[in-house]
């Protein structure tokens, strides 16, 4: 919807309707419109509204527009909300993201329609989520259980992980292997999973278009591939080596830029549900940048007092017969 003409219709308080002129610029809440040529008018008598329908209103425009013009070959997009704005008398007020949306394609508005006249019918299609919200579940709190579960999956799990891996080989003998197959596989993995999945399956199309699904979805097959190089290096793992082996260095440097890559999508994904109509306090973020600042003085502290440690024969007793 970028670059294109928006009017939205809510009843106020006192139960007639607000008609708010926007202007759209893709994945952010809509800007109050620079123009003014819209006018609501009354809904024309031999026009039916549905049984089911909530509200109804009709307006006019001109057909050119600083913004966007009507032209014979125009494609109309509308969407529904079940959540309604935060202030119902304002047409300046915040709006949220609908949860239902369709493409009305072939409808010529540049000719005038009257009760005498024929016209084919336009087709279009209505997007709706795979599944519908459970009764008392919002979409901001769907949006929420998400960012908690990628916080855990791609900051604090994959930290704990790789200290293990590389500080602990030493200390904790065959155990750290277990503990980082637990964080890294079980936590990473299934939190990942999880979270894409809830909201897949609750969002309306298009999916994966902006940069922190686009991000999102790369570090989640991303992740796969970092499963196969971590058992790949497992499998071929040779005590009696004299030097690390390519395909370890492939599974680090991999697993470091998938971590890097998701902690910077954290906070896309901070700004993309602001940009949605949910607000988002700076505090979550500057509390998001003390986590990583905490993880990374641990891991230079572990660097210098500790140092890295590599599992082979001449370091773990468990190869000593």
């Amino acid at each position: 919807m970028a670059d294109s003409s928006i009017y939205l219709g809510w009843k106020n308080t006192t139960g007639g309707v607000i008609l708010s002129s926007r202007q759209s610029s893709g994945y952010a809440v809509p800007r109050v419109s620079t123009e003014n040529i819209v006018t609501l008018v009354a809904t024309p008598a031999n026009i039916i509204a549905p049984s089911w329908a909530r509200i109804t209103f009709t307006f006019v425009r001109p057909a050119v527009s600083s913004i966007k013009s009507i032209t014979s070959g125009s494609t109309y997009i509308y969407a529904m909300s079940d959540v309604p704005p935060a202030n119902l008398d304002s047409p300046e007020t915040t709006i949220r993201i609908h949860n239902r949306r369709g493409v009305i394609r072939g409808l010529d508005l540049t000719t005038e329609f009257g009760s005498n006249n024929t016209s084919a019918i336009p087709t279009g299609h209505t997007d709706q989520p795979v599944l519908q919200l459970p009764n008392g579940v919002s979409y901001d709190y769907i949006l929420r259980v998400h960012g908690i579960m990628m916080v855990v999956a791609w900051s604090i799990s994959p930290a704990i992980g790789i200290f293990v891996a590389r500080y602990l080989k030493i200390t904790l003998g065959a155990k750290w292997f277990h503990l980082h197959i637990f964080f890294m596989f079980v936590v990473t993995g299934i939190l990942t999973i999880a979270s894409i999945v809830v909201v897949y399956i609750y969002k309306t199309s298009a999916h994966f278009s902006s940069y922190h699904e686009v991000i999102g979805l790369t570090v989640g097959v991303g992740m796969l591939v970092q499963f196969f190089l971590g058992f790949l290096s497992n499998a071929t793992f040779n005590p009696k080596r004299s030097r690390i082996p390519l395909q370890d260095r492939v599974h680090w440097w991999f697993g470091r830029i998938l971590a890097l890559l998701a902690i910077v999508n954290v906070f896309f994904g901070m700004n993309l549900y602001d940009s949605l109509g949910f607000p988002i306090s700076v505090g979550y973020k500057i509390g998001f940048g003390i986590l990583i600042a905490v993880i990374v003085i641990c891991f230079i502290a572990a660097q210098c007092l500790i140092g890295q440690k590599h599992h082979d024969e001449s370091t773990d007793t468990l190869f000593h017969s």
